[in-house]
């Protein structure tokens, strides 16, 4: 199986959660963005809808 390259959003939402030691299940709570999305965000090649990056930039002052 070949391993996929994360997304540069992928990228940043691993280092917040493991900077501010946040689960996936805070980070969801705190950005109202399901734990399934973060978990498809941070895993396949997708991409975040607008809102999604808002929320996200709000939270992780990006």
């Amino acid at each position: 199986m070949e391993k996929q390259e994360l997304t540069p959003l992928a990228e940043a939402i691993i280092a917040f959660e493991e900077a501010k030691g946040l689960t996936d299940n805070e980070l969801s709570l705190m950005t109202h963005i399901s734990v399934e999305r973060l978990h498809d965000l941070k895993s396949l090649p997708l991409e975040a809808t607008a809102s999604e990056v808002q929320e996200l930039a709000q939270i992780m002052d990006i």
